[in-house]
């Protein structure tokens, strides 16, 4: 056995494999793997899809070339342990059996200056990895996760689906918060966008003593979950045009303009809206704007006219996970996590689980390694 190794192989499974260059999507053999030094093997029970998943496929996100896996929301129960692993990255004592969670989009070279600095900025982030190797995606059965792929132990009664609901999305308002800096009594959020990423952030909010929690977005039965997670009011993006929400924003805040807006929406036409938002010394959030080429015209005078600023969102501390974490053991009682969840998927149809949030029929979709193909 190779020195660097400990265990048994474990044989691999199914995984799910994207072809960067030919944009093609399929299932095959996992290699087998054993746990390495500092690292484990787990069975993964659930596997969350994020938008950047469906950036992804359809060519827009060029992060890697030939075949690779992907998912990197996951849960699972740890099945083997690699020698000196005797903790989760939050210092709690972990054993075979454990439940855990894991964000392999968010594993570190822990090399780079950008690791050895701010501990969120690398330079050469481990993701995605060759589908040849053994690696931490969830789109499979079986996921080796290295020493530095961050994964905290999970407790409780809190459910797989409630762990992924909001899947990195958590993790990118609770960074995205820290990033904007406090959020003071009677101020108004907007949140633009009601999918995952601006629900989170105007869930993350409500939890500060903000005056309004607003959330522009559609269809009606998203805007329904976003006033269930924090939304004092919210606006409907389908039914009002951008003087119509401009107006009804100045409104609300005796017309000042909202002190903070998050950008969650994923479309450069949300960009200068979001800034006309704004009162005199505001901060503008951008959490969704990740990938395309389209180009929108914007006249960048009134940023300096209101002084105000605009902060780039993208990344995480592996400890934000843990916090994420805590987030949802803490207020599962407050907020209906489960019902972000819905649509189930097994392994073998993760193409149509891509589609599903794709198209903008799921909320929430995730994968089940272990669900029968039929049951869906």
């Amino acid at each position: 056995m190779d020195e660097h190794m400990s265990g048994t192989d474990n044989g691999g499974g199914r995984q799910a494999v994207f072809d960067m260059d030919a944009l093609t999507l399929s299932i095959e053999h996992a290699p087998g793997a054993v746990a390495e030094p500092g690292g484990l093997i787990a069975r993964v029970t659930l596997a969350g899809v994020c938008g950047s998943d469906v950036h992804r496929i359809v060519g827009h996100v060029k992060d890697a070339v030939g075949r690779v896996s992907f998912g990197h929301e996951a849960v699972g129960v740890i099945e083997e342990l690699g020698e000196g692993l005797t903790v989760d990255w939050g210092g709690v004592p972990v054993s075979v059996g454990d439940r855990i969670i894991w964000y392999a989009g968010s594993t570190p070279c822990g090399e780079c200056r950008g690791c050895r600095t701010t501990g969120e900025a690398c330079d050469d982030r481990q993701w995605p990895l060759p589908s040849s190797i053994p690696n931490a995606a969830g789109y499979r059965d079986t996921a080796t996760l290295s020493r530095r792929v961050p994964f905290f132990r999970v407790d409780g009664p809190v459910t797989d689906e409630e762990l992924a609901a909001f899947g990195c999305a958590l993790p990118t308002a609770i960074s995205g918060q820290r990033r904007l800096g406090l959020i003071e009594a009677g101020q108004t959020v907007v949140v633009q966008g009601a999918g995952p990423v601006g629900i989170a952030a105007a869930m993350v909010a409500s939890i500060s003593p903000a005056r309004n929690i607003i959330v522009i977005g559609a269809p009606a039965h998203r805007l329904e979950l976003a006033r269930k997670f924090g939304a004092t009011v919210t606006i409907d993006l389908e039914a009002t045009s951008a003087e119509e929400r401009l107006a009804r924003i100045h409104e609300l805040t005796d017309g000042r303009g909202a002190d903070v807006v998050i950008e969650a929406a994923g479309v450069p036409e949300a960009f200068p809206e979001g800034v006309s938002l704004l009162a005199r010394h505001g901060r503008y959030l951008l959490s969704g704007l990740y990938s395309g080429t389209r180009e929108v015209s914007f006249d960048p005078v009134p940023i300096t006219l209101k002084s105000a600023r605009i902060i780039g969102n993208l990344g995480s501390r592996p400890e934000v996970g843990l916090q994420a974490l805590r987030f949802v053991q803490a207020n599962r009682e407050r907020f209906p996590f489960a019902e972000i969840v819905t649509h189930r998927y097994p392994l073998e149809r993760v193409g149509d689980a891509l589609a599903a949030m794709q198209d903008g029929s799921a909320m929430k979709v995730v994968v089940e390694p272990a669900r029968e193909a039929a049951a869906v």
